[in-house]
């Protein structure tokens, strides 16, 4: 309102109500892009989505979802217009993931373009035992034997090798179990050596990594 105050001449007098409606600015435009990495991955395998949103207007300040398909899978906080999820309980096949910046006061909503993350199913492929040595020293009754493993399908060596008396039976060592022995995780070597208070003559070894192998033991 504005009022007139009046004088000795002329009497006070107050104007109608004006209503001034004051809108808060728009929101500022905001984009929003996602990576997941690896791409493809395996099953099992850990898998971080990063999103990143931006807007000329700042940097943007609030939440993020991440989906894969309909399925939330995490909602994160935005730091630096940065935010990152990670997950291992991706299954096989190839997922759809988004990436939606929740808006705010003061920065508009935005999803990320779909990245289609592969997973691929684990290769548990068993790896092969090689012995390269089986001998029985007789003065002393020292078994020793040793070998190497190639790697596992997942690409890894396995940890450790079961020394068994006796021959192979398809992919078992059936025989009384002498030892266990750890494989070397840089190249997949191992190495026994022991007394035995038993006759040897056959040794069967078997992986942790489901590979079987059998030899026989010279006697030294």
């Amino acid at each position: 309102t504005a009022t007139y105050n009046g004088s000795a001449t002329f009497a006070t007098s107050t104007s109608p109500v004006v209503t001034q409606v004051v809108n808060a600015p728009a929101a500022a435009a905001t984009s929003t892009s996602l990576t997941s990495t690896p791409n493809p991955s395996t099953v099992g395998q850990t898998v971080t989505l990063s999103a990143t949103v931006t807007s000329g207007a700042g940097v943007p300040t609030g939440t993020v979802t991440f989906r894969d398909g309909a399925t939330v899978l995490a909602t994160v906080t935005l730091v630096n217009g940065s935010a990152s999820f990670q997950t291992a309980a991706l299954a096989a096949g190839s997922h759809p993931l988004t990436a939606t910046f929740n808006g705010s006061a003061a920065f508009a909503a935005s999803t990320s373009p779909t990245v289609i993350q592969v997973v691929n199913a684990a290769n548990n492929a068993a790896d092969t035992v090689t012995i390269n040595r089986a001998e029985l020293r007789v003065n002393n009754a020292e078994l020793r034997v040793e070998g190497i493993n190639s790697r596992t399908g997942n690409g890894s060596f396995a940890p450790s090798v079961e020394v068994h008396n006796g021959a192979a039976v398809g992919n078992t060592c059936p025989g009384a179990l002498i030892a266990t022995t750890a494989v070397s995780a840089a190249d997949g070597t191992w190495r026994f050596r022991g007394n035995v208070n038993i006759t040897v003559t056959t040794v069967c070894v078997k992986s942790a990594g489901g590979g079987v192998a059998s030899s026989s033991v010279n006697q030294r």
